[in-house]
This record gives C-alpha cells, sequence and structure tokens, in this order.
C-alpha cells in the first residue's frame, strides 16, 4: 500500500489517501497518548511536551506541543494512570485514516 505524507507546518502527517486538502483535522478522541512510543500498526507517531490539561464535561482535555499543538482527549482514569502533569514529555500516536481532510 502507498503511503502519502501532508505537510503541516513543521511536521509531516501521513495519510490513508492521496488527497488535496487546504486543512487537516484530527478528532482528539482518535489521539492515543503514552509515555513511551507505541509498537503499532499506526502510521504517525510525535513526541512532545504536554503544555495543558483541562477537564470538561467529565473528560480530560490535553494539549502537546510537538512543533505542531495536537488536541487529544482521554479519560479521568488514564490521567491518573499514567501520572501526567504539565511538561511532562509524551508520545502520542494515531491512525492515517484518522484524518478528516477539507
Amino acid at each position: 500500500m502507498t503511503e502519502y505524507l501532508i505537510p503541516v507546518n513543521y511536521v509531516f502527517i501521513h495519510q490513508a489517501t492521496l488527497l488535496k486538502a487546504n486543512h487537516v483535522a484530527i478528532d482528539p478522541h482518535e489521539i492515543i497518548i503514552s509515555t513511551s512510543v507505541l509498537d503499532s500498526s499506526m502510521r504517525n507517531h510525535f513526541s512532545g511536551r504536554l503544555t495543558t490539561i483541562s477537564e470538561e464535561a467529565g473528560t480530560i482535555h490535553l494539549t502537546i506541543d510537538c512543533k505542531e499543538r495536537f488536541y487529544a482527549i482521554i479519560s479521568i482514569e488514564s490521567l491518573q494512570s499514567l501520572n501526567l502533569s504539565i511538561g511532562d514529555n509524551l508520545c502520542l500516536s494515531f491512525k492515517s485514516t484518522a484524518l478528516t481532510l477539507f
């Protein structure tokens, strides 16, 4: 299978199909957060620093700066089990099919 890269400011994101777009969106529920690199089928992996943590409607909203800002949503349980704090170095991953191009 052919892979395609989209340049997004300072990072390159893998996409599943060759589509032209002016904007790229990633559902924050589709972003996997970890404290180390995961060995998985996900094509997109970035390392960055956790810059914000907020709670909204029973979920935790994270901002991770990986030269580009990524927004992720995790459960309160995940926040506690990962023991996350502002400034932590994190890895985030998502599948190439998680992109919405428009």
